[in-house]
């Protein structure tokens, strides 16, 4: 599964080692990159594998505790903050904030 993600969205250069291309972490951040940065995003979401989105999800929900966890700790909510903690893109960090603030998670 973890190959066919790769696969599916990797950007990486053919040198880079087996070890840096399994790194979940990476794919998934590759692929919330890819899914933010896509004007299609909508009308290719239907076609992502199942077992991927699965796994984005799962990413996804850990993401959003370690963001929790950083706003509880430092009752800032500033999405450049957050990013350069979690080493994430800047919009992914604003788009789970607000995901957040709409499921009264966090409270402004």
């Amino acid at each position: 599964m973890l190959g066919r993600m790769y696969n599916f969205f990797s950007n990486n250069a053919e040198g880079e080692s087996k070890q840096q291309s399994n790194n979940m972490m990476d794919m998934c951040r590759n692929m919330m990159s890819i899914f933010f940065n896509s004007e299609s995003n909508k009308s290719t979401s239907t076609e992502v594998d199942p077992e991927i989105e699965v796994c984005f999800n799962e990413w996804l929900k850990m993401v959003e505790d370690e963001v929790l966890l950083y706003v509880n700790e430092t009752k800032s909510i500033d999405s450049l903050d957050i990013a350069l903690k979690l080493k994430i893109p800047v919009n992914c960090t604003k788009y789970i904030i607000k995901k957040l603030i709409s499921e009264r998670r966090i409270d402004l």
